[in-house]
């Protein structure tokens, strides 16, 4: 009977002891791309773009969008800045702008099983000049990128 109880009592410490798994669901966040709106440089109306291309200067990973006024791009996680080609192709038009983003890392915990998030803070944004700049001129509309509901950065062309 002794024995019993000992064993009771182990198996109920064990059972106590024990954590429940903290897995990651899916509600929770991922880190939040750069939201780019585009924008008629006359108007300040919302203008869409077609067929625009976008690669990453250092990856050489590529997005491709047929009609969109806006765009979600990653950040590069392991720089404090990222490069990218904005290349606009039709049949009279194929220019590219080149824009560098410079960005403070801030990274936000969300639990064990999650980990890690990067949230960012736009420091500045150049777009590289050349002889026939498609895009105009742009405005950082909101420096903190935390989410993807609301626009970061205006592009005027």
């Amino acid at each position: 009977m002794k024995k019993f109880n000992n064993f009771y009592i182990i198996i109920t410490l064990i059972f106590f002891s024990c954590e429940p798994d903290d897995i990651c669901l899916q509600s929770f966040e991922d880190t939040p791309k750069i939201i780019i709106r585009f924008y008629d440089e006359k108007t300040s109306e919302l203008k869409p773009i077609k067929n625009i291309k976008i690669t990453s200067i250092k990856s050489q990973d590529t997005l491709h969008f047929e009609e969109t006024d806006s765009i979600a791009v990653p950040l590069n996680h392991n720089d404090n800045y990222s490069s990218f080609n904005l290349n606009i192709e039709s049949s009279q038009v194929n220019n590219s702008d080149n824009i560098l983003i410079d960005y403070e890392k801030k990274p936000v915990y969300i639990s064990v099983g999650c980990g890690y998030i990067l949230n960012f803070k736009i420091n500045s944004l150049l777009i590289e000049k050349d002889s026939d700049n498609w895009i105009k001129n742009y405005n950082i509309y909101k420096s903190n990128i935390e989410n993807e509901e609301t626009k970061h950065v205006e592009i005027f062309h």
